[in-house]
């Protein structure tokens, strides 16, 4: 019998948030990369520690994230 396996993979998380604040309510919700982020985020090229949710209208954006530049990845002219 096969396991269904989760259409969502955690790619990384902010542990330290949870020490550092009391968390009233949690979101979950997903974000818009482009291929080339894609592919360094799988490698694990990204950074949350510093970064936070803001709203901004009816969206909410994070803000301070770093996701490396891919190496393979056309460098811009």
């Amino acid at each position: 019998m096969k396991k269904n396996k989760s259409s969502s993979n955690v790619i990384s998380t902010n542990r330290r948030a949870s020490y550092s604040y009391e968390f009233v309510q949690k979101y979950e919700a997903g974000i818009v990369l482009t291929g080339s982020e894609i592919k360094s985020v799988r490698l694990g090229k990204i950074d949350i520690r510093q970064s936070y949710a803001r709203p901004i209208g009816n969206e909410i954006f994070l803000v301070s994230a770093h996701i490396a530049q891919y190496e393979h990845s056309k460098k811009p002219v």
